[in-house]
């Protein structure tokens, strides 16, 4: 998923969390195992909706709307456009020349005006590529909340956010007992992962709230991903009946991460290492390029002739270098432009 340009205010432990996302969503499709008990990928991308919740709502919250709110909406689409087209869509000509039997004209129409996850709702199925749904969810994400921040007072947006973290987990159950086990609308909507959007826009609303308090409130946020990981915990061990509250989980651990990885000695060492925080930097690449690569269609005949461990290695270098090669030639060249840009 897209990292912000690099600012007065980064927070560079956040890349490192991309990265620990971006490979559990990687092994979930490189090695089928990895995910057989529990869907580890999918609480890679709650990862990724967290972060994206607090990075988006964080910039949005410092604009300075008194130019004209038209100016600024213009100014944060441009800008997200940036960031996400180039890769995305040169993705999908990967996918048109790699594997032309495996796509149609209709189904990439649906993709590139990213209602992936809407086209695999109508189908009740998993349409290839089936990784792009997150896309469309964020692209969805990205339309409607600067509305949400700009045309809303401060009280009615803080209420939205805590509306959203019951909402959704709720869609999740009523969604998929309403249209009789229709797990792509139940779990692959925007309002069914607003519950870790709004979790990180939360988050963003009392930043600095959280950082002035002191040591008090840092301390409670150490029981957020202790609390966050019993739930897990509870989700797994349940297997069904709680399975809609793992998004919810995987966000309450998020958030302690990221507010413990900017504060505390232990974790933050961990976070700030090199090899995580570069793999975080070209992750929404590596994410692009991950299922492309390393999963579908070859790799069912490629896992059968190399054993896991090789193959899993080989899926990774060969993810790698095409993520560089796309952060170095094409994302960066419009990250410059993205970043003459001023919300």
């Amino acid at each position: 998923m897209p990292r912000p340009g690099a600012g007065q205010d980064y927070r560079p432990e956040i890349d490192s969390l991309r990265a620990y996302a971006a490979i559990l969503v990687a092994l979930s499709h490189w090695y089928p195992r990895f995910a057989r008990f529990h869907n580890w990928g999918m609480d890679g991308v709650y990862v990724f909706f967290v972060i994206s919740g607090f990075v988006i709502t964080r910039g949005l919250l410092r604009v300075d709307v008194s130019r004209g709110v038209g100016r600024s909406l213009k100014s944060f689409y441009a800008r997200r456009a940036l960031r996400i087209w180039p890769a995305y869509y040169c993705s999908m000509a990967m996918i048109c020349v790699l594997f032309p039997r495996d796509v149609s004209m209709r189904t990439m129409a649906w993709h590139a005006v990213f209602c992936s996850n809407i086209l695999m709702s109508i189908k009740r199925a998993f349409v290839f590529p089936v990784h792009y749904w997150s896309i469309s969810v964020e692209e969805q994400f990205y339309l409607l909340w600067p509305l949400a921040v700009f045309f809303t007072s401060r009280r009615s947006f803080e209420r939205l956010c805590v509306a959203l973290l019951f909402l959704a987990p709720a869609s999740r159950v009523l969604l998929d007992h309403a249209t009789g086990g229709n797990f792509q609308l139940a779990y692959y909507s925007l309002v069914s992962n607003a519950d870790c959007l709004a979790a990180g826009a939360a988050y963003a609303l009392y930043e600095q709230r959280i950082a002035s308090a002191g040591k008090g409130a840092r301390r409670a946020f150490t029981l957020l991903p202790s609390a966050g990981a019993v739930l897990f915990l509870a989700v797994l061990a349940a297997h069904g009946p709680l399975d809609s509250l793992e998004g919810t989980a995987v966000a309450m651990i998020a958030l302690g991460l990221i507010e413990l990885g900017h504060t505390w000695e232990p974790l933050k060492g961990v976070l700030m290492n090199g090899a995580t925080r570069g793999l975080g930097r070209i992750s929404y690449g590596f994410y692009l390029y991950q299922f492309i690569l390393g999963s579908y269609p070859w790799a069912d005949r490629a896992e059968k002739a190399v054993p896991p461990g090789p193959f899993v290695l080989l899926c990774f270098a060969l993810t790698l270098a095409a993520s560089l090669v796309s952060w170095y030639a094409l994302e960066k060249p419009f990250l410059r432009w993205k970043n003459r840009l001023t919300l």
